[in-house]
């Protein structure tokens, strides 16, 4: 029994308890039926003990050229995109748990497969799950990189005012790896006179049209991606063990700020020992356009009592 079957048998479940609710006693017919049909389903129900943790699943659908109303759609662009979107997914997946290389094989690359299990209705499309649904109940890197791919495409469409990710810029903290692969998805779909729409966890997003596409695809090229390193003085305010952010403030500027932390860091949970006291911070700057700067902790030196600054090992591996 897949999860669609599964809530679909919940949902009428549920449906018969309120028919039953409201047909009378002497209806003994109608109730004999409905309850005959009520205990059919809860013995499907019991005999099927659901996984902790569904698979991940994710709808994409198409319009524009490539697609022939809801016949059918053109089968290079297809799978082209397709391609392409699960190299985004897993090098997504591959940089939110480890180190991520920005060119050679995808760490694990094997654990980020992706099925088509459905045809999407809505112009046209496909209904993606992952191949190797989750053990336990957390979320599967591939889930992960399902949800950050779906975020960088809504984000990437967003303007300064309509924020949709009111975060530090998600299009500027991602790998540039996983940018450069969501740009080569969306460029697909933009040279080809399409649109697309994702969804993912009850949330979908739709292009209007090929220019917003495309403007997309302009704010998403890696070129237009700055990046650079810079060291200033300021303290921790606190970090998330959970999602490996970092809170701190540039004394310079007087500005609070957030960073991630590279996966590769170690020791980083001594941060939540040392707040409030004068560090020198090291950070990588990225800004894609004219968006907000995402920061990355790369390091940085606890400032003694005397004024001089001790190293804490908290270094990439």
């Amino acid at each position: 029994m897949d999860r669609q079957e599964y809530e679909w048998l919940l949902s009428g479940l549920g449906e018969l308890d309120s028919l039953l609710a409201m047909t009378p006693e002497s209806a003994v017919i109608s109730r004999t039926s409905l309850e005959s049909e009520r205990e059919r389903i809860a013995e499907k129900l019991a005999a099927f003990t659901p996984p902790a943790r569904w698979p991940a699943t994710a709808r994409i659908t198409f319009d524009g050229a490539p697609v022939a109303h809801r016949r059918g759609i053109d089968a290079a662009f297809a799978y082209q995109a397709l391609k392409k979107y699960e190299s985004a997914v897993a090098s997504a997946g591959a940089s939110l748990v480890g180190p991520l290389r920005n060119t050679g094989r995808i760490p694990n690359r094997e654990n980020y497969r992706l099925l088509i299990t459905n045809v999407a209705t809505g112009s046209f499309g496909f209904e993606i799950e992952e191949a190797n649904p989750p053990i336990g109940p957390n979320p599967s890197p591939t889930e992960r990189g399902i949800e950050h791919v779906h975020n960088l495409i809504k984000s990437s469409a967003s303007t300064d005012g309509d924020r949709i990710i009111d975060d530090d810029d998600f299009i500027a903290s991602a790998h540039p790896r996983v940018l450069s692969n969501v740009h080569g998805f969306l460029k697909i779909v933009a040279d080809n006179q399409a649109i697309c729409s994702v969804a993912f966890d009850g949330d979908r997003f739709r292009f209007r049209d090929t220019t917003h596409v495309r403007r997309s695809v302009d704010l998403l090229n890696p070129a237009n991606v700055r990046m650079e390193q810079r060291e200033f003085g300021g303290h921790f305010l606190g970090y998330l063990p959970e999602s490996r952010r970092a809170e701190f403030v540039n004394s310079q500027t007087g500005e609070r700020l957030s960073g991630s932390v590279p996966p590769s860091m170690r020791n980083v949970d001594r941060i939540n020992d040392i707040l409030e006291l004068p560090v020198t911070l090291r950070v990588r700057i990225r800004q894609a356009g004219t968006g907000k700067p995402g920061y990355t902790i790369i390091g940085y030196d606890l400032l003694e009592d005397d004024g001089w600054s001790r190293s804490v090992p908290m270094t990439l591996k």
